[in-house]
C-alpha cells in the first residue's frame, strides 16, 4: 500500500506471509539520491539535488535499512548508472505469520514541519479517501 499523508509524507507497507516458512523477504528501493544510514540503521538520508528525504522503518522495529548495488552481474546488461538501493532484508517468522515493512519517507527542510508518527493498520483495513 501507498498512502500519501498530511499532504507531504508517503507511506509505504507492505504485508507478506511467505508460502514456504523462513522464506527470506527483500524490500527494496531504487533511487539516484545519494544514501546515507543512520548509525542505527533505522532510518536513512536520501539526498539529490541539494534536496533531502528522510526515510524510517516503522515495522519490524528490529529490521534495519542497508545500501545495496544495482550494477547486473554481466557487463552486457545496462549498469544502472546514478543510482543507488536502499533495502531492507528479513528472515520472517515461523510459522508463517503476516510480516509487515513500513517506510515512512518525510522530506526535511524548514518548509516542512516535524510531525508524529502515523498509525500502522493492516492493509485490509486501509480505504481509499477522495
Amino acid at each position: 500500500g501507498l498512502a500519501v499523508l498530511d499532504r507531504a509524507r508517503v507511506l509505504v507497507q507492505d504485508e507478506y506471509v511467505p508460502a514456504i516458512p523462513g522464506t527470506p523477504l527483500h524490500w527494496v528501493m531504487v533511487t539516484p539520491a545519494h544514501i546515507e544510514l543512520a548509525e542505527d540503521g533505522h532510518s536513512a538520508l536520501l539526498t539529490n539535488h541539494g534536496r533531502t528525504l528522510r526515510a524510517d522503518i516503522l515495522a519490524p522495529a528490529t529490521a534495519q535499512f542497508h545500501v545495496g548495488s544495482t550494477r547486473p552481474p554481466t557487463a552486457i546488461e545496462a549498469q544502472n548508472e546514478g543510482t543507488e538501493m536502499l533495502a531492507i532484508a528479513l528472515t520472517p517468522s515461523v510459522p508463517p505469520a503476516t510480516t509487515r515493512v513500513a517506510v515512512l519517507l518525510t522530506p526535511i527542510g524548514d518548509k516542512w514541519p516535524a510531525m508524529k508518527r502515523p498509525r500502522l493498520e493492516p492493509l485490509a483495513a486501509w480505504r481509499v479517501r477522495n
